[in-house]
């Protein structure tokens, strides 16, 4: 069970302007948490617990994950993080979860807006094959024909 004085002593050390966090119940009165809308690990019996990251396992000296979660059959791999390593834990999950988030730039070819990628298409025909290199992009960039009949970024997981 964790109590209401926890919940609050957490979320006055960890909600920013960068990282909003919220709350849902889970299983003996523990809580589930969110920061900007991305699950990021709970509250159980007076600990805070974010899902597995190999940066805070690293930061926490790796030790061995404990498994929580909504109920006794939605369980997540996490890390009990000691209250002095609070903010450097969420900075760093938060960084190797989600942050790639930020940098992706979402093109979908339409009619109504054709010119408009044709001109980002030949502004930026390095770039789009460095994204194909790395499988950022599911056609290749320098075929034409993917621009006739369509194309979009897409990030591999």
């Amino acid at each position: 069970m964790t109590s209401i004085d926890f919940l609050n002593k957490v979320h006055k050390s960890l909600d920013s302007q960068e990282y909003n966090l919220s709350y849902s119940p889970a299983k003996s009165k523990n809580y589930m948490l969110y920061c900007n809308g991305n699950f990021i690990g709970g509250l159980f019996d007076e600990e805070l617990c974010f899902v597995y990251a190999d940066s805070v396992s690293e930061l926490l000296g790796q030790p061995e994950p404990v498994c929580h979660g909504y109920s006794s059959t939605a369980q997540h791999r996490m890390l009990v993080i000691p209250e002095e390593h609070w903010a450097k834990a969420l900075k760093l999950l938060y960084a190797e979860k989600f942050d790639w988030s930020r940098l992706v730039y979402d093109i979908t070819y339409t009619s109504i807006g054709a010119a408009v990628v044709e001109d980002f298409y030949d502004e930026n025909v390095v770039f789009l094959r460095f994204c194909f290199e790395k499988e950022l992009l599911k056609k290749n960039p320098l075929d034409r024909r993917a621009v006739s009949c369509g194309w979009s970024i897409s990030i591999r997981i």
